[in-house]
């Protein structure tokens, strides 16, 4: 996956979207996005630069959580995509440690907490 085909498919999305996609796009390498935090994000590098968009989107919703706080609806739409990208319930698994070990975050406990509450603003507590 190169950078240049990624910006192609962020310029045709909407300009809050393009803009948060483009700030976490510091560079792609290997099987890792690394974002501004400095989190080296899993990726797969057989997904399609629309799969990888939907992930790091979801990423981005799930750190977000954590940061300020999200909108449950919009978390559990992202997450809905996110598992329509992956959709092998290990691969996941694989993810969120691969994520958790990044960032600190727990996608599995994001996408609970937020199945359980169904609606409102999610704040994640941070672990540490």
């Amino acid at each position: 996956m190169r950078i240049w085909q990624i910006l192609h498919v962020v310029s045709n999305l909407r300009y809050n979207v393009q803009h948060r996609i483009i700030v976490r796009l510091i560079s792609v390498k290997g099987s890792f996005f690394t974002g501004t935090e400095g989190y080296c994000y899993p990726i797969d590098d057989q997904w399609t630069t629309s799969e990888l968009v939907a992930v790091v989107n979801f990423y981005n919703e799930v750190e977000a959580a954590y940061e300020h706080g999200v909108d449950v609806a919009n978390l559990l739409a992202t997450y809905q995509v996110f598992k329509q990208v992956v959709r092998s319930k290990m691969q996941e698994k694989q993810i969120d440690r691969a994520f958790e070990k990044a960032s600190g975050y727990s996608i599995y406990r994001t996408v609970k907490q937020a199945q359980s509450q169904q609606k409102g603003r999610l704040k994640m507590v941070d672990p540490t």
